[in-house]
């Protein structure tokens, strides 16, 4: 029988959004606009898949918390990126 690890970075993957958005606020708070909050976001987010990712790695328990974390934080990078794109190819005005 496979011994689980117990669930920490699954953990840290579900955590990430709601830790980017309480970042974002900071960083909008402070002035400098909604690009920063929603970078801020998105690298958290990143971060938050990278948890994920080590996670299904370890094989931990409560995978789907795993599950989880992995839907919570794909939207955002992809959204912030399409974004990025869209301004790069001046898409958007």
């Amino acid at each position: 029988m496979i011994e689980r690890r117990p669930p920490q970075w699954n953990i840290v993957s579900v955590c990430t959004p709601f830790i980017g958005v309480l970042g974002g606020v900071v960083g909008s708070a402070a002035g400098e606009g909604i690009e920063l909050a929603l970078l801020i976001w998105a690298l958290f987010c990143v971060f938050g898949l990278v948890a994920a990712g080590i996670a299904l790695f370890r094989t931990e328990r409560l995978w789907g918390l795993t599950a989880t974390g992995l839907g919570l934080n794909v939207p955002i990078p992809l959204l912030v990126f399409s974004w990025w794109i869209a301004i790069s190819l001046q898409l958007v005005p």
